[in-house]
């Protein structure tokens, strides 16, 4: 495994680098907590991509967007806004119920799971609700 705060690769090394969950999961949901680790994320990748090289990134919060900056120049190229699926929106409850302990953690406690459980179904009654409005 490798820290991803602080890579082994050299730098201008890759062409492409794809973050599909890492930032969501060190910031636990949609607080601010972790965002600093984010950042020194963001300064590995932007180190060890090469002039001109694409990062693509896919998150469930706007909240990371201004943390990417770190020093590099980049342009967003496209967001697109869409409702969480039952299984995501019960991941990231987990998450921020857990804050910042490992997942797994929460399967071995029934009531954080019911607890969870229950947030997230209500999360996505919220969601529906407000999606009819738009």
């Amino acid at each position: 495994t490798m820290d991803a705060t602080a890579m082994e690769f050299e730098a201008d090394r890759f062409d492409l680098a794809v973050d599909k969950g890492t930032a969501d999961a060190m910031m636990h949901g949609a607080s601010v907590a972790g965002a600093e680790v984010v950042e020194r994320m963001a300064a590995e990748v932007w180190r060890t991509l090469r002039p001109g090289g694409l990062f693509l990134l896919v998150s469930h919060s706007a909240l990371r967007r201004p943390l990417l900056g770190a020093g590099a120049s980049w342009e967003c190229l496209e967001v697109r806004r869409c409702r969480l699926s039952a299984q995501a929106t019960f991941i990231n409850v987990l998450r921020s119920k857990l804050k910042g302990r490992p997942i797994a953690e929460a399967f071995k406690d029934p009531a954080l799971l019911q607890e969870a459980a229950a947030e997230a179904k209500q999360t996505m009654r919220q969601m529906a609700f407000v999606e009819a409005f738009r």
